[in-house]
């Protein structure tokens, strides 16, 4: 099994930035070390006295030493240009593209069965260095119950995702692109006859397993040792009430329906 260890990250997520764009764009809530915020953009930071230049959403102007800020927002504020070019989707595209392949299995009539994963596109539009790139992938799958005959209802027991994926990029320069593929994971639709404990009635269903998206995460080391985060989630709507974990992304209410169904 795949495990991904974080030890003491700084995880910063695509939703913080509004959609990933760069942090010297966007204004932002950074909190300072006695607790209380500002909302505010980073303009330029200089490394030779520590200090930032900021402009606040009312557009005034100020400059203050990084070491007035929490400990995340100094990672933020010391590596925001890297950083912005990271978070950025005009500069470091995700997209996925979904493959599959269908088996030998023999099947009745209208059963199936297939292989399904996704190939992963990084793609470096402007020609910046990234180093220490890792990415991490789970898939999801459901699994439904459906009656053939009338009335067609519809069962849905458990829904989790695939073990965590972890792909190392140590470097990716200049223009171009780099393509990672997932796992392959079955999927199929069988034939199959239930009963009703109770009622002893039976009935024809199939028993379909499919595939309903995958969750990316995408880290970069940054030169002090911290980590930024951005996600990518295809579709974005399957993903609600959805938690990553090492084990792999899971749903609470699904997994409760899962063993209710055994």
């Amino acid at each position: 099994m795949r495990m991904c260890r974080y030890g003491l990250l700084v995880l910063l997520t695509i939703e913080v930035f509004c959609g990933a764009k760069a942090i010297a764009d966007e204004y932002r809530e950074l909190t300072g070390v006695d607790g209380k915020t500002v909302r505010a953009k980073v303009l330029s930071y200089s490394q030779s006295d520590d200090k930032v230049q900021l402009e606040r959403d009312n557009r005034k102007r100020f400059s203050v030493p990084v070491s007035v800020f929490c400990k995340a927002d100094q990672s933020i504020i010391r590596n925001w240009d890297v950083a912005s070019r990271f978070l950025s989707e005009d500069i470091l595209s995700i997209s996925v593209e979904r493959v599959t392949k269908k088996t030998d299995q023999e099947l009745r009539p209208g059963e199936m069965a297939c292989w399904s994963g996704y190939d992963i596109k990084l793609e470096n539009r402007r020609g910046t260095a990234f180093k220490h790139i890792r990415v991490e992938t789970s898939m999801c799958q459901i699994l439904k119950f459906v009656r053939k005959e009338p009335p067609h209802q519809v069962d849905s027991y458990f829904a989790g995702g695939s073990t965590v994926e972890i792909f190392q990029l140590p470097e990716l320069e200049g223009r171009g692109t780099k393509v990672y593929s997932t796992e392959r994971l079955e999927e199929n639709r069988v034939s199959l006859r239930a009963r009703d404990k109770e009622t002893n009635e039976s009935w024809e269903r199939w028993q379909e397993v499919s595939m309903t998206g995958i969750w990316i995460r995408l880290y970069m080391k940054l030169p002090d040792g911290s980590e930024l985060m951005r996600e990518f989630k295809e579709p974005e709507i399957e993903w609600d009430g959805f938690i990553w974990s090492d084990d792999g992304v899971y749903h609470p209410e699904h997994s409760k329906k899962k063993d209710a169904g055994k």
